[in-house]
């Protein structure tokens, strides 16, 4: 007893003693960090502890302090202890930034490396009224602060700094306030921050008037990703190399995880940015503006960042110049191996170049003797027009490690104030300009007029200047006559070549020959061939020369050939080899150029004009007169009656050969052609077409071959695909007779034949197109590759298919039919299911209106919209190649008919209209076909189906079926109906009656959307076979009448697209059962 006595005792007094051992730790815990605590505990027991008057110093200054802290305790065991809330009123922390760190006198000790319990969750916190004090050496910055929650489930903490003014040895700040705010919830940190500058003065940067609000959403996760979103303004800001005014910034950036905060880390974490800048006047080293505007919507992946770009810039200066206004648009592309790419849109206006960055290229441009002048006046042209001019170019710009290269990609466009303009368009696939290591080159046509400068058009193969002089390379050269110093020089130029350095110059560029009447099989009319020159800097000077003869210009006021007669025309002749006639023991022989050739002919039934472009003549002389015409393409109109032809071609070749007592002979050879015009049922093309033959008294006779000719239909909306063919072909003065097989051109697939037969100079023939037997199956041909028009409307399809079409031509006008034949032809569609075993013969009465006679009959083996048919026979009409005319359309079907009133369907339109007609189906077929469990059921029903097609929707209108004169018999014999009954006596009396049921009155009804509600209502009234029970004696009902309305408004399509509707009927009428007794849809007769 003594001993019970003392422990509880001693107990007692530990009680008593807790607040001073508690005290006594707490000034324990904090010497062993160096800090010294004190503070009053008020409370302490299981339940928690507060603490008075807390305070904590360390380094010989306060710290922290509060009036009072409360903890609050849990304990989920016996010797399990949680920390459930921390509350702290009125806190204050002190510190120090000193040497650009900031402390707070110790207080960094009292963290310590996580671990514990190991738990996660953070305990409920409230601070209220806290302080934070931050001593500086320009004085001291204070803030309020408040928390509340538990983080990271739902916090929120709040910082409002106050107004202050600093002016120390490093520098003077003051900001109005500012505030910091953020939250926690659920696994989510989102923070905001608004902070307001007057003034920051250091000895680089001086900012006033700034002011910034920023929004950051993140996890709480080191991995998560984060948003930060601000907008921000500068009044003015200067620096050593800078200067700003006016200055607005607004934007956000995507973060991905970051692995670290150097600038490549960031940058390489960055998934997406976009920026907003906008200043009144701004100036960085060499380069000013009095306005600036930058936007960008970037998106980066790996350290690769990329998207568009708009800049901006008012009143530009540079030290190359200056611009009223430039503006760039496009996009920017940046990563650390790469270096800096951008291609874009760059505009400037009201520029000038500075003398001493025009001086340096305008210097090297100089002519020669006699032209002196003209280089002088150029030079002063062009100082004037840079000078104050409007700019637009496409510039690509790259700068790595290896260097930087500016390129013109796209056209590019400079006007002078002077009235000079500049145009270049750039060659296919080609940059305009390019500069790369002080070498510029410049490709594209140029345009160049106005401001005392002469008109040229130049289309430069390459130009190239810079530390290794001029070179230029040119296709095409017109200069309009221009006068300077009393001399006018003009130049119409195909082919130009210059090399300029130093005192050297050569120029390579391309007079006259009378003849006229027969010629080598040729007759021409007056005619004449002049001119051509060479030009090069020799010792003496400049020296300009004939090339073999002068250079040529061929003028004639006509030719005839075979029966053609080519009208006046004049030809540049222009030498290619440096000599108009090679040298050389051999007979005479040569290369000249004609430039652009455009000739107009006409003959006995068509007129044209024959169009080539840079054409060149190979020509030679031995007992006979031989010639080859070939040129980068081919232009010949032709006008046929009041048909039109045209033929163009690439890198056409013909050749010419006559001698003395023979007919000429002709070869031609056109590559790329391409036939168009009126007379030509069709889009016609061909790789490469070749001709060898001779010109008689008769016309033109010879031997004819298309490779991969192309044949496309010339609707807008083509009926058939592309087709291929290598077509060979015999004239006979004038009568062409030609032949080749057909192949898609997508597959390469062979489909059929064509032939023709006609005279090319009459226009009268007939050509016929047939196909090969067509067996299309799956994964091998399909319908959508002979015609795109049946893309969705057959697919999947199998069976047989022969066409041939025919036409006749009669002084260029066309007639045409068809005959299209299909056997075992089957396919799949979308809202008819799979229709198979197609066959018939369909003949089109008009081929090109794709119109057929009328009673086409087809006959359609099977096809299963929902329920299965078969043997149907469809008999139409096809018209304008779009609506299909249904004269009738019928199914055999349960020992009766479906069939389809006459109806007209449209291809393509998306809402149609069809009513299907029901006749005498017997109902125990239907079972049978339906397989439907444990239903039987005799008799025939009769009735209509209206059908609205609207887009994708198959709507049936009020559909009704009446059991035929007799009626019949119906038994359910479904588990549904037994345990149904079981809850409900007159259910029950109902289904007994159903088992076996003559019936005098069956009348069905639909209406509904297939795709999704039907309404089903059924009427059904005559008389049970089986004795019924009835009541609790148990009385015999025997032959007693019943009438049932059932209505039942329900999603039956969800059980029909199911699979088990075809495995397992017998959920079709369990559910329609089912609805039955949840609507109540029985009752028995009145005289029941």
């Amino acid at each position: 007893m003594a001993l019970v006595v003392l422990l509880v005792a001693g107990g007692a007094a530990g009680w008593l003693l807790r607040k001073a051992v508690a005290r006594q730790i707490l000034v324990s815990w904090c010497m062993e960090r160096d800090l010294v605590c004190t503070g009053q505990f008020g409370r302490l027991g299981l339940g928690g502890a507060s603490l008075d008057d807390l305070t904590i110093s360390g380094e010989g200054k306060r710290a922290f302090e509060a009036g009072q802290v409360r903890v609050r305790l849990e304990w989920p065991g016996l010797f399990n202890l949680r920390v459930a809330g921390v509350d702290v009123d009125a806190p204050v922390v002190r510190g120090a930034l000193s040497d650009g760190r900031l402390t707070f006198h110790g207080l960094e000790r009292l963290t310590s490396p996580s671990g514990g319990s190991g738990g996660s969750t953070f305990p409920a916190f409230q601070i209220n009224d806290g302080r934070i004090l931050i001593e500086t050496s320009a004085g001291e910055v204070g803030a309020n602060v408040s928390a509340s929650g538990v983080f990271p489930e739902d916090a929120r903490a709040s910082l409002k700094l106050d107004p202050a003014s600093l002016d120390g040895a490093e520098g003077y700040i003051s900001w109005t306030g500012g505030t910091a705010e953020l939250s926690a919830r659920d696994g989510r940190l989102e923070g905001q921050t608004d902070i307001a500058l007057e003034e920051v003065r250091t000895d680089n940067v001086h900012i006033l008037n700034a002011k910034l609000v920023a929004r950051l959403e993140a996890g709480t996760e080191a991995d998560s990703a984060a948003q930060l979103v601000w907008d921000g303004q500068v009044a003015d800001a200067t620096g050593a190399d800078f200067s700003v005014v006016g200055m607005t910034t607004s934007g956000q950036v995507r973060l991905s995880a970051l692995t670290g905060a150097a600038p490549g880390e960031i940058l390489a974490a960055v998934t997406g940015a976009d920026i907003q800048l906008e200043a009144g006047k701004a100036q960085w080293t060499d380069y000013a503006a009095d306005g600036v505007r930058a936007e960008a919507s970037l998106h980066g992946q790996d350290g690769h960042i990329s998207g568009p770009v708009d800049i901006d810039l008012t009143e530009l200066s540079l030290p190359q110049g200056r611009a009223g206004q430039l503006a760039v648009a496009g996009d920017l592309d940046w990563a650390t191996e790469t270096g800096f790419g951008f291609a874009g849109q760059v505009n400037a206006s009201k520029a000038a170049l500075a003398d001493t960055f025009s001086g340096s290229f305008l210097s090297r441009v100089s002519l020669p003797a006699p032209l002196t002048a003209h280089g002088d006046s150029l030079r002063a042209a062009l100082r004037r027009a840079l000078s104050t001019f409007d700019a637009q170019a496409r510039v690509s710009v790259d700068i790595a490690k290896a260097g930087a290269r500016i390129s013109v990609q796209d056209a590019a466009s400079l006007t002078a104030a002077s009235g000079l303009t500049l145009a270049i368009t750039p060659r296919a696939g080609e940059a305009v300009f390019s500069l790369v290591n002080g070498q510029a080159t410049l490709e594209g046509d140029i345009s160049l007029k106005g401001g005392s400068a002469p008109k040229l058009f130049a289309s430069l193969k390459s130009l190239s200047f810079g530390n290794q002089g001029l070179n230029l390379s040119a296709e095409a050269i017109r200069l309009s006559d221009w006068r300077e110093g009393g001399v006018q020089f003009g130049a119409d130029i195909p082919s130009l070549t210059v090399k300029s350095g130093g005192d050297a110059l050569d120029i390579h560029t391309s007079g006259t020959l009378t003849l006229s009447g027969p010629v080598f099989g040729v007759e021409l009319a007056d005619s004449k061939l002049s001119g051509g020159v060479q030009i090069t800097q020799v010792k003496e000077g400049l020296r300009v020369e004939p090339v073999g003869q002068r250079c040529l210009v061929f003028d004639t006021k006509g030719v005839g050939l075979g029966g053609i007669d080519f009208e006046a025309a004049r030809l540049n002749v222009c030498p290619r080899t440096g000599v108009f006639m090679k040298p050389g023991n051999g007979p005479p022989s040569g290369t000249a150029s004609l430039g652009d050739v455009s000739w107009p002919f006409a003959s006995k039934s068509v007129t044209g004009g024959l169009s080539l472009k840079e054409a060149v003549v190979d020509w030679s002389a031995d007992k006979g007169f031989a010639f080859t015409l070939s040129s980068p393409s081919l232009g010949l109109p032709l006008q046929i009656d009041n048909r039109t032809l045209t033929i163009d071609a690439a890198r056409p070749r013909v050749s010419l050969s006559t001698a003395k007592g023979r007919a000429p002979a002709l070869s031609a050879t056109l590559n790329d052609t391409v036939f168009g015009g009126t007379l030509i049922p069709a889009k016609v093309s061909s790789d490469k077409i070749t001709f060898n033959g001779q010109i008689g008294s008769g016309g033109l006779s010879g031997d004819l071959a298309g490779d991969a000719v192309l044949i496309r239909d010339f609707r807008e909306d083509p009926i058939y695909q592309p087709l291929l063919s290598d077509m060979t072909a015999r004239m006979n003065e004038w009568q062409l007779a030609l032949k080749g097989p057909l192949r898609l051109q997508a597959s390469g697939i062979p489909i059929g034949e064509i032939r023709a037969n006609v005279n090319v100079l009459k226009l009268d023939g007939t050509a016929r197109v047939a196909t090969l037997p067509l067996d299309f199956a799956k994964g091998g041909l399909q319908p959508v590759m002979l015609s795109e028009r049946l893309r969705g409307v057959y697919t999947d399809a199998a069976g047989h298919m022969e066409a041939v079409s025919d036409v006749t031509l009669a002084g260029g006008k066309m007639d045409g039919t068809a005959d299209v034949s299909v056997s075992n032809f089957g396919f799949q569609t979308t809202r008819l299911g799979r229709v198979s075993n197609v066959n018939g013969d369909v003949r089109f009465s008009d081929l090109f209106s794709l119109t057929t006679e009328p009673s086409q009959v087809v006959t359609i083996g099977g096809m299963n919209p929902g329920i299965p048919l078969s043997d149907g026979r469809l008999v139409f009409g096809f018209s304008e190649g779009r609506d299909v005319a249904v004269e009738s359309a019928a199914f055999p079907f349960a020992g009766g008919t479906l069939a389809l009133s006459p109806f007209n369907w449209v291809l393509g339109r998306e809402d149609q209209h069809v009513e299907v007609t029901a006749d005498a189906i017997d109902l125990a077929k239907l079972v049978s076909i339906l397989k439907l469990p444990k239903i039987e059921a005799e008799g025939t029903v009769s009735g209509r189906f209206p059908i609205d097609v609207e887009r994708s929707k198959v709507l049936i209108r009020k559909a009704r079926l009446f059991a035929d004169d007799g009626g019949g018999r119906v038994a359910y014999l479904g588990d549904a109906a037994d345990s149904a009954a079981q809850s409900d006596a007159n259910v029950r009396l109902a289904f007994e009656a159903l088992k076996d049921f003559d019936f005098t009155v069956l009348e069905v009804g639909l209406d509904g959307d297939v795709a999704d509600r039907i309404k089903i209502t059924l009427k059904l009234a005559g008389k049970s076979r089986n004795d019924i029970t009835y009541g609790s004696n148990a009385e015999i009902l025997r032959g007693q009448p019943f009438e049932f309305n059932i209505g039942v408004d329900s999603a039956l399509s969800e059980l029909f697209r199911s699979s088990q509707f075809y495995t397992n009927q017998q959920k079709l009428t369990d559910f329609v059962v089912q609805e039955v007794i949840t609507d109540r849809g029985l009752k028995p007769a009145k005289n029941e």
